[in-house]
């Protein structure tokens, strides 16, 4: 799945092919009035089309110049069946909302949408549209009907090729608005997941990669590459604002392709970007590649992907004895592919390894490869005598290499350094020069370090703790921790020359909460992960989106001294949501995870826009948020109301369903009118009553009010 939010599409008319949405041209209407949205069609027809609440115009660059189009909030469709009228609005996550309205007498009460392209079937409330090649699904996730400020309810009916919508109790002698939603959809039909991110601002697209359990079903624009199996990695390219899917490739190797959290890229000056992953049998991987000592276990693969995604430029296989993981891959600026993961046995690579630290157990390895995929240039082992387990790694602006994660002898890792707090078991923080060799270690006892970030006077490592009481002061409690019963989030600050532990902020609640990774943002610093609490963070500084479930998406910004909470935005779907991978340009947040299980998940974000095919277990998840980690504006806030007399002046700060009735002071209807939904903007109602006093009731969204009026001679 992705999720997007923040744009703001329209609809462009170009003469003789229709209106088709912007930015992103996935939403088509023809000049007959047929609805095009991905490779499902509803041939509406009508008896012709407008655009409306022209909001002014833009520029397309053509053949033989640069032409000006008009550009519209909504496009109306006219009699789509006697008295009934279609208007259909583009929005901001390739989704689409369609208003019909019934005017009052209409001689029908039902109204039929055919489908062409797919096969309509239900679960449970919800409509589901498999389009004709078994690429995906589209979806009619909401339907609501008003008349006034009241709400209809509605039935849908799926028949043979066509949609019903049959509103119930509803008054014929005013006009019905009816407003399903329709959603594109776009990922795999077993389980899928995404594991990291990288944004090029400059040619406006974002990269996220991953494995997929389904390589038929994921994605659509999709480009293959080796023996594709049971687990295969991809790639795949988005626009910034994520409305569009450009281009994925899948790379198989049958028996291959990263555990659960084996699936890293990188992106090389030239553009091309760099993936790792590790496979059980480098003899299947169906692809001409480079191997370097003898493969055995579990091996590291490495792949050059051009950056349009069309096809593997270069492969190399890392032969080791034993089994070896992967958690991070790196570009340096020599040039060179870092590689970080652990491994199982000493010696293991193919060229001679230089060992920091007495191993017994898993130990941490730091492996040099050349940009061209053929050669071993080093490797550097940081051992101890417990088990070490790298989770990140980063590149200084000096050049020198940063690794994060965990060990549980910090007395014995990588030839020891400087302990805060209490161990054996902490977090480490570990730089090598260039040529791999550790500079100096610095250990946070009894944590579990997950991510990291250099900045130009500190570094910050972010992840889980079991009981805060452990960790060394000082230590800045945010939300209600449960020292000893559930997992907090932490992020620590450490000074550059790793002298100084500046401080440590917990970010809890009363359930698990684990920090994924973390960012510098600024003057502040960003932590996101997964929560298991609706209350996590301090209640007032706290901020929620969508229907939270038993694990949500979380952000908490700090200041960069870990002093002070200024926010956290939590964004649940009604199931397990998890964000691994950030990455922030400029304002805005870029996240990579997965969500499960869909269906259960669809409101996750009110923008969301999913590819693929939604049948499995977990699906990719991608998140696009402002660095000030705003919510939606409250309801209460989203227009304004005054009363002249008995005109009525409506200022609507977003899109919203607008309807309302007039009483008596008695009682008595005298008015009812459903004015539909609305661009934001300013209206005028201008009524005929006689002189008395009356009440207002209005709807705008989901708010109601009520308001008194008198109308004066």
């Amino acid at each position: 799945m992705l999720v997007l939010v923040f744009s703001l599409p329209y609809f462009v008319y170009m003469e003789g092919s229709g209106f088709f949405s912007f930015p992103s041209r996935s939403l088509h209407i023809s000049p007959e009035g047929e609805v095009s949205i991905g490779d499902i069609r509803l041939p509406l027809k009508g008896k012709g089309i407008i655009g409306e609440a022209e909001f002014g115009s833009i520029f397309i660059a053509e053949k033989g110049g640069v032409r000006e189009f008009k550009a519209y909030r909504q496009v109306r469709i006219r009699e789509i069946q006697e008295s009934v009228d279609a208007v259909v609005v583009p929005l901001s996550n390739n989704k689409m909302e369609i208003h019909f309205r019934i005017r009052a007498n209409a001689p029908t009460r039902t109204i039929t949408l055919p489908v062409r392209g797919g096969e309509v079937e239900m679960q449970g409330t919800t409509v589901l549209i498999r389009d004709s090649e078994g690429k995906g699904k589209h979806l009619i996730r909401e339907i609501r009907a008003f008349q006034g400020a009241r709400e209809v309810e509605m039935e849908i009916v799926a028949g043979k090729g066509h949609i019903e919508l049959v509103p119930k109790n509803y008054d014929s002698r005013f006009d019905l608005i009816i407003d399903p939603v329709f959603s594109a959809v776009i990922t795999g039909a077993r389980n899928d997941a995404a594991y990291d991110i990288e944004v090029d601002s400059a040619s406006g697209v974002v990269y996220i990669a991953g494995y997929t359990e389904d390589y038929t079903t994921f994605a659509p624009a999709r480009n293959t590459a080796g023996n594709l199996g049971n687990r295969d990695l991809f790639i795949s390219k988005l626009n910034l604002d994520l409305s569009m899917h450009h281009a994925t490739i899948v790379i198989g190797g049958a028996s291959f392709e990263g555990g659960y959290t084996g699936v890293y890229m990188s992106r090389k000056p030239g553009g091309n970007l760099i993936l790792a992953s590790y496979t059980q049998d480098a003899t299947l991987l169906g692809l001409p590649a480079t191997v370097i000592g003898t493969p055995e276990g579990s091996d590291v693969v490495v792949f050059e992907v051009d950056s349009n995604l069309t096809s593997v430029v270069r492969a190399l296989v890392i032969g080791a004895a034993g089994n070896q993981g992967l958690s991070d891959v790196e570009i340096h600026p020599s040039g060179d592919i870092l590689l970080t993961g652990t491994t199982d046995s000493i010696p293991a690579f193919s060229i001679p390894e230089n060992v920091f630290g007495q191993s017994d157990g898993r130990d941490v390895y730091v492996i040099s490869i050349d940009s061209n995929l053929s050669n071993l240039n080093r490797v550097s082992i940081l051992a101890s005598t417990g088990n070490d387990s790298p989770r990140d790694m980063e590149i200084g602006s000096d050049s020198s290499v940063y690794l994060t994660g965990h060990t549980d002898s910090s007395s014995t890792f990588a030839n020891g350094g400087t302990l805060f707090g209490t161990g054996p078991n902490a977090s480490f923080v570990t730089r090598l020069d260039p040529l791999l060799t550790p500079i100096n270690s610095v250990f946070i006892g009894s944590s579990s370090s997950r991510a990291i970030a250099v900045g130009h006077s500190a570094i910050y490592i972010t992840g889980s703790v079991l009981d805060y009481n452990l960790l060394p002061p000082p230590v800045n409690v945010f939300g209600t921790p449960s020292p000893g019963s559930y997992m907090d989030a932490f992020v620590t600050g450490i000074s550059h020359d790793f002298s100084t532990l500046i401080a440590t902020a917990l970010v809890a609640g009363s359930s698990h909460d684990v920090a994924e990774d973390v960012e510098i943002a600024g003057s502040n610093i960003i932590i996101a992960g997964n929560t298991y609490s609706s209350d996590i963070g301090p209640s007032t500084e706290r901020r929620t989106h969508g229907s939270l479930g038993r694990s949500n998406v979380f952000f908490s910004k700090l200041t960069s001294d870990l002093s002070d909470h200024i926010t956290t935005l939590v964004i649940g779907g009604d199931a397990y949501d998890n964000p691994y991978r950030l990455e922030i340009v400029g304002t805005q947040i870029y996240a990579a995870g997965d969500i499960e299980p869909f269906f259960e998940s669809v409101s996750f974000l009110s923008n969301t826009n999913i590819f693929g095919d939604t049948s499995g277990g977990l699906e990719t998840l991608v998140l696009s948020v402002p660095t000030t980690l705003p919510v939606p504006v409250k309801e209460e806030g989203t227009f304004h109301i005054e009363i002249l007399n008995d005109n009525i002046q409506l200022l609507l700060q977003k899109p919203s369903y607008v309807g309302f009735e007039i009483y008596s002071g008695s009682g008595r209807l005298i008015h009812r009118q459903s004015a539909g939904y609305l661009p934001r903007g300013k209206y005028d109602f201008r009524l005929s009553l006689e002189p008395g006093a009356y009440v207002l009731r209005l709807r705008v969204g989901d708010q109601i009010t009520t308001r008194s009026m008198t109308v004066l001679e």
